[in-house]
């Protein structure tokens, strides 16, 4: 990535679709915002629509720390997501089954 403040015009790419034709979109050029958010100009591949458009790419979190971090980029550490302990569903012969044990009396 280059600094904040410079320009990347190297090669093109495509970038996300345009939202107008979601035709692919060309990544004309970039620049470093910081060093967490870059702003990419985009121009719609389809002649018929030719839309440009500016959009942002973030670093949102760290998931994994790095060895070598910068003391300028404070990132929020991702929570570990805890595993799903899923219960097997009971079986339909499992369920209680109410006792006749004293059944009532005809002759009572």
């Amino acid at each position: 990535m280059s600094e904040p403040g410079k320009a990347n015009q190297g090669n093109r790419s495509l970038g996300p679709a345009c939202p107008h034709c979601l035709a692919p979109a060309e990544i004309r050029t970039s620049r470093a915002i910081s060093r967490t958010v870059r702003e990419y100009y985009h121009h719609c591949t389809d002649p018929e629509c030719g839309h440009t458009f500016v959009s942002h790419w973030s670093v949102v979190r760290t998931l994994s720390p790095s060895n070598a971090p910068h003391p300028a980029v404070h990132l929020p550490i991702s929570p570990r997501r805890a595993p799903i302990r899923r219960q097997p569903a009971p079986a339909n012969d499992n369920a209680a089954r109410p006792t006749n044990d004293n059944p009532p009396s005809v002759f009572a």
